[in-house]
């Protein structure tokens, strides 16, 4: 565990989760950071990176040690869901004077059933939360929350009380944020030797009906109707910080149509003294970006990879659910490209739509085809629709039978992956 010169805490950032999530959002050491500059000290835990390291701690341990005043419990990803309930269940019950406050995509998504649940926290913080969480820990000592923007909590009738979604950062806002407070994350040692995400933007400029992090779903979650990316010299200020503090291996999430900065950011990463870059797209790469990937594959020791997280081969239904247009025909063409070009190829689907056996087949059948062919890795992961895409909300719309609810997500999901 990393020394820290606290000794008592305003606020633990705990990331709990089944043994596959062990990536922390990119933000909550920057959450740490705002808070601690504002005078609340704060520090993050990654409780299943640590257990993933063999690391025998966990967040019980930790609040013990440091007597935080409020625990934050982010709920991004649905599969957190489970973890966190039972985290606050055991927080109630060991450690009752401890404020609870949850955010994230499921927990904005679900907002209202999550306050009404058993084990609910004590605020919930919608869409994007650094501004209003400063907000909240001043308004914490005099117990007046209706100023705090984007928050959901009770207030002293019983009432819940939901807070406009008012804080809405733009690009000039979020790139002067300092992402690279590393020093707050108590096991930074353990998650350095994982990929590190670099994330380029806030909310997808895309529109696809499956997906809770598209631009129709970031609408619904954060009020989000526009992307917002961060200023170059920023990004590559973070990737400096984390090279500084061990990381070798980084992932990139790809955006059609903004060619320019990925290859600004790549050609500044090539010249660190890494080992791998995994590069991840919805849709296909544009031919200048793959050029430059080629290049940078055969003029430095960097391995590079390519996933395509297509989630879907059946050319109709991606057509009908994803805001990308190609074909099969042209995604065999980029692949053939980069298997020339001798970069690995990972492509990731996702059954969550498809509830016909026949089709689930069908998929298998071309994407072991694929596998052969072009020598590429095959995820197939079958899991639920993400709670606050579109299908999510209305899935008869899309002709799609599925269980949404809030109660249907609070269970284990860790047996979906090795």
């Amino acid at each position: 565990m990393t020394n820290v010169f606290y000794k008592k805490l305003s606020a633990l950032f705990v990331h709990t989760g089944p043994k596959y999530c062990y990536s922390m959002q990119i933000a909550l050491p920057m959450f740490a950071g705002i808070l601690s500059d504002n005078g609340f000290p704060s520090l993050c835990f990654n409780e299943v990176a640590h257990k993933k390291k063999g690391g025998n701690r966990n967040f019980i341990d930790i609040i013990k040690e440091y007597s935080p005043e409020v625990v934050v419990l982010p709920v991004h990803w649905y599969q957190q869901l489970f973890y966190v309930l039972n985290a606050i269940k055991t927080i109630r019950e060991l450690f009752p004077s401890i404020l609870i406050v949850s955010g994230g995509y499921t927990a904005s998504f679900f907002y209202n059933d999550f306050m009404k649940s058993e084990n609910h926290p004590d605020f919930i913080i919608r869409g994007e939360g650094e501004i209003p969480l400063l907000q909240l820990m001043k308004s914490i000592k005099n117990n007046t929350y209706a100023d705090v923007s984007n928050l959901v909590y009770t207030d002293s009738a019983g009432k819940l009380c939901v807070n406009e979604i008012s804080y809405i950062p733009d690009s000039g806002n979020i790139s002067m944020l300092d992402y690279s407070r590393l020093d707050l994350v108590l096991n930074r040692e353990d998650i350095m030797s994982f990929y590190q995400d670099i994330v380029p933007a806030r909310g997808c400029p895309h529109r696809c009906s499956v997906c809770s992090g598209s631009r129709q779903g970031q609408s619904i979650i954060a009020g989000r109707t526009k992307s917002a990316f961060l200023e170059l010299d920023n990004i590559n200020s973070y990737i400096r910080h984390l090279y500084d503090y061990g990381a070798k291996r980084f992932s990139l999430i790809y955006f059609e149509g903004y060619e320019r900065l990925y290859l600004n950011i790549l050609e500044k990463i090539s010249k660190l003294e890494i080992t791998s870059i995994v590069i991840g797209s919805c849709t296909l790469y544009s031919d200048q970006f793959l050029c430059l990937l080629s290049e940078l594959q055969h003029s430095t020791s960097i391995n590079f990879a390519v996933e395509y997280i297509i989630k879907i081969l059946n050319e109709d239904l991606r057509n009908k659910y994803y805001d990308f247009r190609f074909s099969n025909k042209e995604l065999e063409k980029q692949l053939d490209c980069l298997n020339r070009f001798g970069i690995e190829v990972e492509i990731c689907l996702n059954g969550g739509l498809l509830n016909s056996p026949d089709l689930v087949d069908k998929e298998k059948e071309y994407a072991e085809y694929l596998s052969e062919r072009y020598g590429c890795e095959i995820k197939q992961i079958y899991e639920p629709i993400e709670p606050g895409s579109e299908l999510s909300i209305n899935p008869s719309e899309f002709g799609i039978s599925s269980e949404c609810s809030f109660d249907y997500y609070c269970q284990d999901f860790s047996y979906q992956r090795s």
